[in-house]
């Protein structure tokens, strides 16, 4: 535990003093704190820091614990809209994986992480937009999550995705799994009737990741209590 808190501690600490300006001209830091993270120059602690809580994310099951139980998830959602890429693909990346527990999307819904990955899904890297897709999976299983998701037309954006041509099958299929759990709220269920077309052809896919995705989202729609 106490190495996620030295990492917290070096990512933020940058920031401090600028913080600290910041705190004395308003009592709310967090718009200062997205903005100094976001136009910040030095990202090499950032992505070291990030490479360390990947490997601790995968290295046990206490090292997971840890990084979920911590104060992680808000530190990380900011980072994914670092303006630079690799700060924001580890970023994206770490966040998939540390939004397992149910707690833990919660935390990340609550640091507004769906607009956020949602402004990732149009990046020009792939590893971001795939990274990206698999968080908001996560993400939108919580009520709060599709609610944010809807708000911002996150439909049409993932529509979008599923017809590029040269958009990879994982980013797809993980955008139809959004999809399912967007069909599950009711705003979400009939904005996404009227492409049930759509979603039929893609249950035919050859991938079966898409086939199985998409046919999930086909018999959300038709369902009847």
């Amino acid at each position: 535990m106490g190495a996620v808190t030295t990492l917290i501690d070096r990512m933020q600490a940058e920031t401090e003093p600028e913080l600290q300006v910041c705190h004395r001209y308003t009592s709310s830091v967090r718009p200062q704190y997205l903005l100094l993270i976001r136009h910040m120059d030095m990202h090499k602690p950032k992505v070291a820091a990030l490479r360390t809580i990947r490997r601790c994310i995968s290295s046990s099951k206490d090292g997971f614990k840890s990084a979920a139980d911590s104060n992680l998830i808000s530190t990380v959602t900011i980072l994914i809209q670092h303006k630079n890429s690799t700060v924001r693909a580890l970023a994206c990346e770490c966040l998939a994986n540390l939004i397992i527990p149910f707690s833990s999307k919660q935390a990340c819904v609550a640091a507004e992480g769906v607009r956020a990955l949602q402004q990732c899904l149009q990046d020009e890297d792939q590893q971001i937009r795939i990274f990206a897709s698999r968080a908001l999976m996560h993400a939108t299983v919580t009520n709060d999550g599709k609610q944010q998701g809807l708000d911002a037309d996150l439909i049409a954006d993932l529509l979008n995705i599923i017809q590029r041509m040269d958009e990879h099958p994982s980013c797809k299929e993980n955008s139809l799994q959004i999809l399912a759990n967007l069909a599950t709220h009711p705003v979400g269920k009939t904005t996404l009737c009227a492409s049930m077309e759509l979603f039929q052809k893609f249950s035919k896919s050859t991938d079966i990741g898409i086939s199985t995705a998409a046919g999930s989202v086909v018999e959300i729609l038709v369902w009847v209590p």
